[in-house]
């Protein structure tokens, strides 16, 4: 009878939390459930899926790159998103660029 009541709260617990993804250390971008070690694949994930992507790592510009986001959101859970090293970068469109503080 313990048992199965233990088993029982074990399953409640596993429903109740929340579900995290966890990246491995080479992913830059989430894109729903899905991590990216390409910001580019991101990209494109985000854009055929509908979803926002999400920055997990700094990501180094090293050329010219324009963000259109027509409505798409990027967040980020670092505190520098991009760091341009070579080149530039424009932003087009509607739709947010944030980090956290």
């Amino acid at each position: 009878m313990r048992k199965t009541f233990l088993s029982i709260i074990f399953l409640l617990i596993l429903l109740v939390m929340p579900t995290m993804v966890f990246a491995a250390e080479g992913d830059v971008a989430q894109v729903g459930e899905e991590t990216f070690a390409d910001f580019e694949e991101a990209l494109e994930a985000a854009k055929s899926n509908g979803e926002d992507v999400v920055i997990l790592k700094t990501i180094n510009v090293n050329s010219d790159l324009t963000f259109t986001l027509d409505g798409f959101n990027i967040t980020g859970q670092v505190g520098t998103l991009f760091s341009i090293q070579d080149g530039s970068m424009k932003i087009e469109g509607t739709g947010t660029i944030s980090a956290p503080n």
